[in-house]
C-alpha cells in the first residue's frame, strides 16, 4: 500500500476537485466549499510537506491548484525572499537520495521509479542565515527520474524534455545527477533543454547547473577527458540552436544559456552504502561529499545578487508552463542534432513541393491558352476530358521524377541514419500532394471550360436579351397608351418594369463554375506549413491579423522593437541600437519585397480560380527575399507579419 498510494494523491484529488470547481465558478456554492483547501494544504507545505508541483501520471500541472496553495502561503509567510533548487537525472541515479541528505528531507526514495512528476519543498534558512544571505528560504524540486523503461520510448523523449526544460528554467540552480562517469546520458536532454529555453526567452533567469556523479569515488583525469568532449558537444548544440533561432550573436556556448563552470562544478560520490545490503551502514565518505555540496550550494546562495520573491516564482510557473505547452515543436525531438536535421529535410520537402507546384502552375498557362483558343461549344466535354487527362499525366510525370530525387536524398545523404526514421512520412506526405494536385487539375479545367461555355452562351444570350427587351418595351408603351398617366407615373412605371427585366435576366443567366475550397483555411495552411516550428507565435500573430480584417493588401509598417534587430555587420559587438534611420531603411527593404510579390502575383492575375500552389510560391519567394537582404537581420515576428500581408 505504501508503494502504490500516499498522501500526495489525496492531495491530488482535492487539487483536481479545486480546479474543476473554479473552471465553473458561476455555482458559488460550490467555491464556499472547497475555497479553505488550498489553505490547510498550505500549512502542511509550510510544516515540510512535499507538494505536487506536476501530476507524474498526467504530465500535467494544475496552476489554478498550485497557485492557490502559494497565495495562501504567501498570506502567511509573507512574499518571501526565495532560492530555487531542482533536482535531474536518470531514473534510480539517486536524486531522491542526495537531497534527503544534504538537506535533511523526506522524499521517497525505493528501487524504480519512486517520484512521478515533480515536488517541491520549502526549506527555512536560519535566522543568522537569513541576513547574511538575504534569502528567506531554499524551494526544493524533487523530479522524477528520465528515460523510464515504464513509459513508451517515443512518449518518455517528449516527457523528459518537458519535465527537464521545465525545472531547469524554474530553478537558479540545477543539480544534474549522473549515474558513474558518463555523462552521456543527459546529453540529449541538455541540447533539448537549452534549444527550449532560446525559444522560449527564458534565459534571462540564467539559471546554473552542477553535476553530481554518484558511485564515483575522485574525478580522474579520464572522467575530465571525457566531459570536455560532452561540453564541446554541448556547446556546439548551442550554437547549432541559437543560429536556428537567429540569436548567434548572443549565445556561443552552452555556459552562454545555463551557466556552468567545467572546473568547479563537478561532484564526485561514492556509494551510499559502505558493503552489500541489506546490512551494509551508510558509507561517511557519501556523507562528507554531501557536505561539501551543500557548503557550495550555500555558496552559490549567498553570491547571487537579488532573489525572486513568492509572487515572482507564481507568475514565472504559470508563464513557464503555458511556454512549454504552446511550444512543444522541440520536445518532440532526441537532441539539437535530431532537430537540425528534421529541419533540413523539411525545407528540401519544401522545394520539392515547391518545384511540383511550380511546374504545374506553368502547365495550366499552357492548358488555359489551349483551351481559351479552341472552338465552338460543341467539343467542349471532350476537350475537357483531355485536358484532364493531360493534366493528370503531367502531375504523375512530375511526381515520379521528384520522388526520385527524395529517395535519393534518404539514401546518399550523410545523416541518412537520422532521416531514416522519416523517409516513409515523407513519402506518403508528396503522394498527398500529387492527390491533391490532380483535384486542382479538375477544379482548373473545369473552371475555364464554365467560363468558355458563359462566353459562348453570352453571344446567344446577347441577342436574345436584345429582341426580349425591345418586345417588353413595346409591350410596356402599349399598356402606358392606354392608361392616363402623369410623365412622373410613367418614369416609376417603367423603373419598375425595367428592374423586374433586369432580376428575370440574371436569374436565367448561366451560373459559372464555383470550386468548392475554402480560401481562408487554405491559405491558412499554406501559412501553418511554412511556420510550424514557430506554431504559437504564429498563432498569436494570427489572432492580432485576422486574414478577413486586413485593410490594407500588400502593405506593412515596420515596428522597431519587434521586426528588426541588428545589421549583420554588428553582430558581436556590444551595442546594438536600432535608430529611426535604420526603421527606413527596412522599411524601404519590404516595400522592395511586397513589389516583388506583387509583380509576381501580377502575373498569375488572368487566372479566375484560386490556387494554393501560387500561394506556395509567393510564401517561397518571400522567404528567399528576406534571406537575401543584407540590410537587417529580421525577426521571426517580421516574416510571420509579412507572411500574413502577402497571404
Amino acid at each position: 500500500i505504501h508503494a502504490s498510494f500516499g498522501l500526495e494523491h489525496c492531495f491530488r484529488e482535492l487539487g483536481q476537485m479545486y480546479e474543476a470547481v473554479m473552471y465553473v465558478a458561476e455555482r458559488n456554492e460550490l467555491v464556499q466549499q472547497i475555497h479553505h483547501l488550498p489553505q490547510v494544504v498550505a500549512k502542511l507545505f509550510i510544516s515540510g510537506f512535499p507538494l505536487e508541483l506536476m501530476d507524474g501520471d498526467a504530465a500535467h500541472v494544475p496552476l489554478k491548484w498550485v497557485l492557490a496553495v502559494l497565495d495562501e502561503v504567501k498570506q502567511l509567510l509573507g512574499d518571501v525572499r526565495i532560492f530555487v533548487l531542482s533536482v535531474l537525472g536518470i531514473q534510480s541515479s539517486g536524486k531522491s537520495t542526495l537531497l534527503n541528505t544534504v538537506f535533511g528531507l523526506q522524499f521517497t526514495v525505493s528501487a524504480g521509479r519512486c517520484t512521478r512528476g515533480a515536488f517541491i519543498q520549502l526549506v527555512p534558512f536560519e535566522e543568522s542565515f537569513k541576513q547574511k544571505l538575504k534569502c528567506d528560504y531554499l524551494l526544493v524540486v524533487d523530479t522524477e527520474g528520465l528515460r523510464a523503461p515504464e513509459i513508451d520510448s517515443e512518449e518518455s523523449i517528449k516527457h523528459d524534455n518537458e519535465i527537464a526544460t521545465f525545472v531547469i528554467g524554474l530553478a537558479n540552480l540545477t543539480i544534474v545527477n549522473i549515474f558513474g562517469e558518463n555523462p552521456g546520458d543527459m546529453d540529449d536532454i541538455l541540447q533539448t533543454t537549452v534549444h527550449a529555453l532560446l525559444r522560449m526567452k527564458c534565459v534571462r533567469l540564467n539559471p546554473s547547473v552542477k553535476f553530481v556523479h554518484q558511485n564515483v569515488k575522485a574525478v580522474s583525469d579520464k572522467t575530465d577527458t571525457g566531459r570536455q568532449k560532452f561540453l564541446e558537444k554541448l556547446d556546439k548544440a548551442t550554437r547549432t540552436a541559437a543560429k536556428q533561432e537567429k540569436v548567434e550573436d548572443k549565445y556561443q556556448s552552452f555556459s552562454s544559456v545555463i551557466k556552468f563552470d567545467g572546473k568547479s562544478d563537478i561532484y564526485g560520490f561514492p556509494c551510499v552504502w559502505k558493503g552489500d545490503q541489506p546490512m551494509a551502514p551508510v558509507n561517511p565518505g557519501y556523507c562528507e561529499t554531501a557536505q561539501v555540496l551543500k557548503c557550495a550550494i550555500i555558496e552559490a546562495v549567498e553570491a547571487k545578487k537579488g532573489f525572486i520573491t513568492l509572487s515572482q516564482i507564481q507568475s514565472h510557473i504559470e508563464e513557464l508552463w503555458k511556454s512549454v505547452l504552446d511550444d512543444d515543436f522541440v520536445f518532440s525531438f532526441k537532441n539539437t542534432v535530431e532537430l537540425s536535421a528534421y529541419k533540413e529535410l523539411d525545407a528540401q520537402y519544401c522545394q520539392w513541393s515547391w518545384e511540383f507546384q511550380k511546374e504545374m502552375i506553368e502547365w495550366e498557362g499552357i492548358a488555359r491558352n489551349k483551351m481559351q483558343t479552341s472552338g465552338g461549344s460543341a467539343k467542349l466535354n471532350e476537350l475537357q476530358r483531355s485536358i484532364i487527362k493531360e493534366g493528370h499525366s503531367k502531375a504523375h510525370d512530375v511526381y515520379d521524377r521528384l520522388m526520385k530525387s527524395i529517395k535519393n536524398f534518404f539514401e546518399k545523404s550523410e545523416q541518412r541514419e537520422t532521416f531514416a526514421q522519416w523517409q516513409m512520412n515523407t513519402e506518403i506526405r508528396f503522394r498527398e500532394l500529387l492527390s491533391e494536385r490532380e483535384t486542382q487539375v479538375e477544379r482548373f479545367c473545369k473552371s475555364i471550360i464554365s467560363k468558355k461555355q458563359a462566353g459562348i452562351e453570352g453571344v446567344k444570350m446577347q441577342e436574345q436579351c436584345r429582341n426580349l427587351f425591345l418586345r417588353n418595351v413595346e409591350e410596356l408603351v402599349h399598356e402606358m397608351g392606354e392608361m392616363t398617366l402623369t410623365e412622373k407615373e410613367q418614369e416609376e412605371k417603367f423603373n419598375q418594369s425595367w428592374s423586374g427585366w433586369l432580376q428575370d435576366l440574371i436569374d436565367n443567366t448561366l451560373e459559372v463554375y464555383k470550386p468548392d475550397v475554402d480560401i481562408e483555411s487554405s491559405i491558412e495552411r499554406c501559412l501553418m506549413s511554412v511556420f510550424k516550428d514557430q506554431k504559437h507565435t504564429f498563432i498569436q500573430e494570427l489572432k492580432q491579423k485576422s486574414l478577413q480584417n486586413r485593410q490594407h493588401y500588400l502593405k506593412m509598417s515596420i515596428k522597431k522593437d519587434g521586426h528588426i534587430t541588428t545589421r549583420p555587420k554588428w553582430v558581436g559587438l556590444s551595442t546594438t541600437t536600432i535608430t529611426e534611420e535604420d526603421v527606413v531603411i527596412a522599411q524601404r527593404a519590404t516595400e522592395r519585397i511586397l513589389a516583388s510579390i506583387q509583380e509576381y502575383f501580377d502575373s498569375k492575375i488572368e487566372s479566375i480560380l484560386y490556387n494554393e500552389g501560387v500561394v506556395h510560391t509567393a510564401l517561397a519567394k518571400m522567404k528567399a527575399l528576406i534571406s537575401k537582404s543584407e540590410d537587417f537581420q529580421f525577426t521571426i515576428i517580421y516574416e510571420i507579419d509579412l507572411a500574413l500581408t502577402v497571404a
